[in-house]
This record gives C-alpha cells, sequence and structure tokens, in this order.
C-alpha cells in the first residue's frame, strides 16, 4: 500500500482517469514517477481546452477550488474549504488561507474573483459556466458565486468542479493565458513545471510549499507515447511506472505474468462529464 501514500497528491487529479476509464501501474522509481499518455498535450493552459490528458498534467501545476469526488461522490475541496447555499442563486466559498503561488503571488479572494471571472468566458467551459452571472468578493477569503437567476446547487457545483481553476493574475497577463501560460504554467499545486521537451516529455518537480504537504515524489515526467501496445511494453520493461488507455486484451497477460502490476477499470464518470467509453490504466507496484 506504500505506493497509494506516495501518490496521495497525483491521485486526485489521475484519478479522475479512472472516473473516465481504468488504469495499471507499477512499481516506481524512488523519487520519480514517469507516466505514460497517449499523446502530447496543445497547452497546459487549463482554459485552453477540456481534454483529460492536458488536464492530467496541468492540474498537477494549477489547482481548483473544489474537485469531484472519486466516483462522482460529492466534492473534495481543494483551494475553498467551504461552500455554502446562501440563497437560491448564490454560492459562497470560504478559501484556504495561507496558500501563494509558485512565483510568490498570493492566492485571496480577489484572485480567485479574477480566475473565475476568466473561466467565465473560456470558450471550452461556455455550457456549463453559462448559468453562471458574476463573482463577488465577500472578504479577503471569501467570494460568493452567483447565478443568473435561481438555481439548484448541483449545477453550480459541478459548474465550479469542472472549471474553477485558479491562475496567479499578475504572472498570466504578463505572459498571456493561453500564450505564455501555456507553454509554462504556474500554480498552486504539488508540482511545479520544469521543462516540455516537444513529443518526448513533460517534467514537473515537486513543490516544497504545497499547502498540503510536500509530495514523496520529487519529479512526475509525464511521456507521449501513441500507440498503447507500446505503453503496455514500456510499462512492463519498468520504463514507465503509469500508463492509461491498456487495451483489454493486455489486461489478462499484465495481471497473470507481471504480478507486480496492477489493472483496474473504473467506468464510473463526475456528474455532467462528456462521456466516453471506459478507459484503462496500468501501473506496476504492489
Amino acid at each position: 500500500m506504500q505506493i497509494f501514500k506516495k501518490l496521495r497528491h497525483i491521485l486526485p487529479s489521475l484519478m479522475l482517469l479512472a472516473a473516465v476509464g481504468a488504469f495499471a501501474f507499477a512499481q516506481s522509481r524512488q523519487d520519480t514517477f514517469i507516466i505514460a499518455q497517449g499523446g502530447d498535450p496543445r497547452s497546459l493552459s487549463p482554459f485552453s481546452s477540456t481534454a483529460q490528458q492536458e488536464k492530467n498534467i496541468s492540474n498537477q501545476v494549477v489547482e481548483r477550488l473544489l474537485n469531484f469526488g472519486y466516483g462522482g461522490e460529492g466534492y473534495i475541496p481543494m483551494l475553498a474549504t467551504n461552500w455554502e447555499y446562501v440563497g437560491d442563486d448564490t454560492i459562497r466559498l470560504t478559501l484556504r488561507e495561507g496558500v501563494t503561488f509558485t512565483n510568490g503571488e498570493a492566492f485571496n479572494a480577489e484572485t480567485a474573483k479574477w480566475s473565475l471571472d476568466q473561466m467565465m468566458v473560456a470558450p471550452p467551459y461556455a455550457t456549463f459556466v453559462a448559468l453562471l452571472d458574476r463573482i463577488e468578493v465577500v472578504d479577503n477569503h471569501t467570494v460568493d458565486v452567483i447565478a443568473k437567476e435561481p438555481t439548484p446547487e448541483l449545477l453550480m457545483m459541478n459548474a465550479l468542479a469542472l472549471g474553477s481553476f485558479m491562475y496567479p493574475p499578475a504572472y498570466t497577463q504578463e505572459v498571456g493565458i493561453l500564450e505564455g501560460f501555456a507553454a509554462h504554467p504556474i500554480g498552486t499545486g504539488p508540482y511545479m513545471f520544469n521543462e516540455w521537451v516537444k513529443d518526448d516529455r513533460i517534467v514537473l518537480d515537486a513543490n516544497p510549499n504545497f499547502w498540503g504537504g510536500a509530495p514523496a515524489f520529487q519529479r512526475l515526467i509525464f511521456r507521449p507515447i501513441p500507440e498503447a501496445a507500446a505503453r503496455v511494453a514500456a510499462l512492463e520493461a519498468g520504463d514507465i511506472d503509469f500508463t492509461i488507455d491498456v487495451p483489454l486484451d493486455a489486461f489478462e497477460r499484465l495481471e497473470n505474468n507481471l504480478p507486480g502490476h496492477h489493472v483496474d477499470a473504473r467506468p464510473e464518470q463526475p456528474p455532467c462529464q462528456r462521456r466516453s467509453p471506459p478507459r484503462s490504466t496500468a501501473r506496476r507496484g504492489p
């Protein structure tokens, strides 16, 4: 079970792979965890698209206020620690205190308002956030999210769980939210951007000042491997530690021939997430 303890900061976003699919992974190296996906991302700015394989990377750096619970059950507090429905059109969010972006910018209500304003005009999220009207700052660590009309709490919470990514305003405005930020993201998450070698690897280093505690793995490496069979072969060879989209015909081989591997399939999805066929992922390990 030690591998799961080490993955505690990676899983909230990677295991939403599990919300759209299945997985297998292996015994990792001591300080580095290598993840294979089917392609290289187009952007590391979360507001550029809703593509899950891009989110699997950017979510390690850029956090949301809250996230879907595993299996679509409830919500996980991230940069918001509490929320309450204070009117038939308003959710009040209490923000986590003492958090800073890795470039030193403070995370507070003004930051949250600015980021949520960007969410509300991001084309990939237009369908999800169309019900929202505006964001109001209550105090330094509280914001109100207000809908256009009386709206069920579930719909408002789902919009926030999908798109409430927090950006450092000064840096983002300087480099461009879909330009410089897309190539070099900065956030509050457990990992910090290191390098992106196109079509080869994206390297993230542990954030030693992460509010949730320093991650156990010092480095994450995401590798694009387009062919599913090649990803499975890399897992078996020990070249990677985790892969998604495992072919069904590889399940039995991995489970029977390599007992150190774990293969899982989890077709459940968070509410309102785009429907897709069940996916498989694989990891090496106990």
